[in-house]
């Protein structure tokens, strides 16, 4: 018998949950964004070796993600879309991952990574905004600031920096190799909000650069 009946999520936790979806759908909604609905039990799981999904014995599985039937519909013509759904993956349970967790899916036609990092730093940005009235978190102890421009670093040059220091440190870039001022200036202030000032809030960054660089301007990183 279960001697608490009680909810362990607070009211006030659920009043804030409602208000982050209730966000979510006016952001999209003022940006045309269609939202859509796919189903949760399907015939089929994904094929991607790393994700299991649920079986449902004499009805298929429990989907990992609306992934695939969202991408139908953008084959379809539907345009950009969206959905806030409950997700299901067999064997991750742990700080990070429960069987069954709420995920935020979008996809829109000819549309890169960069569209993306635009559309993710104005919703959360947004988020924080309507329902914590700041863009400065706490998350796990550390503060973290989501206003502003966040930095974009090349990933290629962030892999340089991470692997020319054991930790870091404000003196990482300058034993790394040379990265562009705007953008070593980005990093500098990143690493340092990581380690060397962990009283000052972190800010988001964005990876650039990492579907089409040359082959020759990956030969020092295969080589780390």
């Amino acid at each position: 018998m279960v001697s608490d009946w009680r909810p362990t999520a607070s009211l006030e936790a659920i009043k804030a949950r409602a208000g982050l979806l209730s966000t979510v759908r006016a952001f999209f909604a003022a940006r045309d964004v269609l939202e859509v609905d796919t189903p949760q039990l399907a015939r089929h799981g994904v094929s991607e070796p790393n994700i299991q999904c649920i079986p449902v014995p004499g009805h298929g599985y429990l989907q990992s993600s609306p992934e695939y039937h969202m991408k139908r519909l953008l084959a379809a013509g539907s345009g950009p879309i969206y959905q806030l759904c409950k997700a299901y993956r067999d064997g991750e349970a742990g700080a990070r991952h429960n069987p069954e967790f709420t995920m935020m899916e979008c996809y829109q036609a000819f549309a890169d990574y960069r569209d993306m990092m635009e559309l993710c730093e104005a919703m959360l940005q947004a988020v924080a905004g309507d329902v914590l009235g700041t863009t400065a978190i706490t998350f796990q102890g550390q503060d973290i600031e989501l206003g502003g421009r966040w930095p974009r670093i090349p990933l290629r040059d962030a892999l340089r920096v991470i692997h020319s220091t054991a930790a870091y440190t404000p003196h990482a870039l300058a034993a790394g190799p040379q990265v562009p001022g705007p953008m070593r200036i980005a990093m500098r202030r990143a690493l340092e909000n990581a380690a060397a000032s962990p009283s000052r809030p972190l800010a988001p960054l964005g990876l650039t650069a990492f579907t089409h660089a040359r082959d020759a301007d990956w030969d020092d990183v295969r080589a780390l």
